[in-house]
């Protein structure tokens, strides 16, 4: 196939979503009428109201250096005072602007050792007139001080009185705040020009990538500017509730996809397009990416690299073996080969789905597909990953063996990490600056001066200044999510997305009593659960409510980006929430990880080989995995996402909601009362919830698919496993029927019928006593005289196998985890 080959095209990276309609970036105007008055129209106009100052030596040195500014620009190229600002390079020199005025005033013996002061006075009426208007580049790297204050009493004084009523109306406290939200919008309107009406979306967002360029005050993520904007109604009424909703880019096109890998063969451009637009109705966000990346960036863009014109997907031997060496090895920007790629089997896979797919929907749509079909280039051989699979296997199992007898040190460690940061916290705050005091660890500690919401403190140690707010509040987040973590196993995903709706109370039908449950929203299976809420789980989600509160009656509503979809959620009381500035944000994934790191760091915990154990959020789920194991829990039911009472393992006290949710959940069943403690939630935490329910009778006459399924091996009247009996036969010469004292056994490598319940009787045979059943039940005579199909059951009467296979369940138990 030969097609027409064109050059590479530019791709501008996308720096933000779309915008909505009519809030577009604004482009400076050229030329206004204020740069275009004259000298003497100038100087009447700024030296007047409302341009005076409070005082006359403020207005004497104002004026002196108006004039001073005036007779500099007029030596510089141009028409306008704009275009003589942007040719005498005081833009480009920063903050040292004023030399280039300095010099021009000693060159014709103008200099007085006050040039400096009255031309920075002189900067105030020359902006607050807008006769200039710098770029972002030099507003940025100025001292607010009096500038932006007197800007904002000449421009539009009724437009920020409006933003500092909404500030005030919104609950927000502190002029630090206030101040810094002021001035970013008085940055706009000195660079674009109007009112604060006039500005728009692109305006803020263009600012917010002027701050993080020119400025490092730490103060470039907040974005309460734009939420006062919003709040009187700049936006109007369709604007995004969040700026970092707009500046965070959304999900791409598959054409933007395959654009960003610069493929140069327009034809192949145009296909994978095509392909992944076919593909993206059936596969999510990430995968898509996954595929994009693959196909034009490590199949077809390598091949153009390397191939110079090349316009075929049929391949020759000699470039698909080069191919498959090249993407086997990871290379850097200069094409050297750093180091094998893990995933190489997922790019041979990804390559080979999209020659098959191609070869199958030619025979649908021949015209549009069926000029490219061609030879796959890669073999079934170079998709297998079982060695992979194998070798993270082993990894997995290494790490929670290493990991899990840790565990109790770690929640120790972060739960005196948070004891001490809250006594240090506590003590810093009745401490008056600058006394010394000590923390629980027996550091000694200055108290710092100044007006804060945040307690800092200098260690005379080290000679750095410590934030014990910001210490407190990691301590919390990585005790909280370890405790919440071990105690459900869930995904991180799914217990970021817990939110103050997630709980359930659930009326139990026979007593009538409450019991809390937990609802985990779908993640990975799409299926939602129920986990009921243990004491120590309890406690936990209290003192998170408790905090993000903060006093209030209702939690507060936020939005959560999705990293991975690129998707803002609707706003909800999200539980893992924690303040920002002078706004709400929820807990992203990558501080999460931080925490854990911060408080792995405390804690001192070694592996075996001394080096700091780090532990991530999925293998506390492993290690909940292999708890439940170690309790009896068989390996083929091992599912986290249920709990019992007592903390234990019990998928009978949880349902799958994917049935739907009008449906009553089944009848919970309590352990005996000597078997376990009565679980529930605390006492102090039962506030609007019924009494903890007594030990339950089973219901009977239950329906038969509400009855238990899952069974323990080692435990009487237990359903248990297919397992190959030695006294079958197996083949067509195995005896049918069966005891029914016990399920039938399968043969070796055969499928067996499904399992029964023990000794359960028909609906008409009348009720009797276990040991008269298994009296008439239990066949007699030698084996050849039993009826056919009663072999002897390995498990009974035969302790030494029932030892062995015990030894066998707890051999294992360590080294089993799960993955996703």
């Amino acid at each position: 196939m030969t097609t027409a080959t064109v050059t590479a095209r530019p791709s501008a990276p996308v720096r933000h979503a779309p915008l909505p309609p009519g809030q577009e970036k604004r482009e400076p105007p050229t030329t206004w009428w204020q740069t275009e008055e004259p000298r003497e129209q100038v100087l009447e106009r700024t030296l007047a109201l409302p341009f005076t100052a409070d005082s006359d030596a403020n207005q004497r040195s104002r004026q002196r250096g108006l004039v001073k500014l005036l007779d500099w620009l007029e030596d510089q190229p141009g028409r306008t005072w704009q275009e003589r600002w942007v040719a005498s390079g005081a833009e480009d020199a920063g903050r040292e602007w004023t030399r280039l005025p300095m010099q021009w005033l000693a060159e014709h013996q103008r200099a007085r050792k006050y040039d400096r002061a009255d031309l920075c006075c002189g900067m105030i009426p020359l902006l607050g007139g807008q006769v200039v208007r710098p770029a972002y580049r030099w507003l940025l790297r100025q001292r607010p001080s009096q500038l932006l204050a007197h800007i904002r009493s000449v421009t539009d004084p009724d437009g920020f009185a409006a933003l500092k009523d909404q500030y005030t109306a919104t609950g927000h406290a502190g002029a630090n705040d206030c101040n810094n939200a002021l001035n970013r919008v008085t940055w706009i309107v000195t660079r674009k020009g109007g009112t604060v009406h006039d500005v728009t979306i692109g305006d803020c967002v263009e600012l917010q990538h002027a701050i993080g360029e020119h400025q490092t005050n730490g103060y470039h993520g907040k974005h309460l500017f734009y939420a006062l904007l919003a709040g009187v109604g700049v936006f109007g009424p369709d604007a995004p509730a969040r700026l970092k909703t707009v500046m965070l880019p959304g999900q791409l096109t598959p054409a933007a996809l395959v654009d960003r890998q610069d493929i140069t063969c327009t034809a192949i451009r145009d296909l994978l397009v095509d392909y992944l637009t076919e593909r993206a109705v059936d596969v999510d966000y990430t995968t898509l990416e996954d595929m994009a990346r693959t196909l034009a960036g490590l199949f077809w863009r390598d091949l153009e690299k390397h191939h110079p014109g090349i316009d075929s997907l049929r391949l020759d031997a000699d470039t698909v073996t080069a191919w498959r060496e090249r993407v086997r090895m990871v290379h850097d920007r200069h094409g050297t080969p750093i180091r094998p790629r893990v995933n190489a089997h997922t790019v041979f896979s990804w390559v080979r789905t999209f020659y098959q797919d191609l070869a199958r929907w030619a025979a649908d749509e021949p015209t549009r597909w069926g000029p490219w079909v061609a030879p796959c280039p890669v073999r079934d051989s170079d998709t297998d990953h079982s060695k992979n699979r194998a070798r993270r296997k082993a990894a997995m199992d290494q790490r929670t063996r290493t990991l899990l007898p840790a565990l109790p040190a770690l929640v120790k460690a972060v739960e005196r990490q948070l004891k001490d940061a809250q006594t240090c916290l506590a003590t810093g705050r009745e401490t008056p600056a600058g006394a010394p005091f000590t923390t629980p660890a027996g550091e000694n500690l200055l108290r710092r001066a100044g007006a804060s919401s945040r307690v800092y403190a200098d260690d005379p140690a080290t000679g750095r200044r410590r934030d014990l707010t910001v210490e407190e509040e990691r301590a919390f987040w990585a005790w909280a999510i370890v405790e919440v973590l071990r105690h459900t196993g869930m995904r991180i995903e799914e217990a970021l997305e817990l939110t103050h709706h997630s709980f359930v109370a659930y009326q139990l039908p026979t007593t009538g009593e409450i019991v809390p449950m937990l609802q985990v929203a779908p993640s990975k299976l799409d299926q939602e659960r129920l986990l009921l809420v243990s004491p120590e789980l309890g406690e936990v989600l209290t003192a998170i409510i408790h905090r993000v509160r903060r006093g209030q009656q209702a939690m507060p509503l936020v939005s959560a980006y999705d990293s991975l979809e690129r998707l803002w959620s609707a706003p909800m009381p999200f539980l893992f929430q924690r303040r920002c500035g002078p706004e709400d944000r929820a807990i992203p994934r990558n501080y999460i990880y931080t925490c854990l790191n911060d408080a792995l760091a405390a804690s001192g915990l070694t592996g075996p080989g001394n080096e700091q154990l780090r532990y991530t959020p999925h293998d506390f789920r492993r290690i909940f995995v292999t708890d439940a194991l170690r309790s009896g829990l068989p390996p083929a039911h091992r599912r986290p996402d249920l709990r019992s009472p007592d903390g234990r393992h019990d998928p009978r006290l949880c349902r799958d909601l994917s049935r739907g949710r009008h449906q009553p959940p089944p009848v919970l069943h309590r352990p005996p009362p000597g078997a376990a403690t009565r679980g529930g939630v605390p006492r102090a935490h039962r506030a609007g919830v019924a009494g903890l329910p007594g030990p339950l009778r089973a219901a009977e006459g239950r329906p038969r698919r509400l009855r238990t399924r899952l069974r323990h091996p080692l435990r009487s009247r237990t359903r248990l496993h297919p397992l190959p009996c030695p006294a079958a036969r197996s083949g067509a010469d195995a005896p049918l029927g069966g005891d029914p004292r016990e399920p039938a056994r399968p043969a070796p490598g055969g499928q067996g019928p499904g399992m029964a319940r023990r000794d359960r009787r028909d609906r008409g045979q009348p009720r009797r006593r276990r040991a008269e059943a298994r009296r008439h039940a239990r066949p007699r005579g030698p084996a050849h005289h039993r009826p056919p199909g009663h072999a002897r059951s390995p498990w009974r009467r035969r302790p030494h196998r029932l030892r062995a296979a015990k030894r066998r369940c707890e051999g294992v138990v360590l080294s089993t985890t799960t993955r996703g």
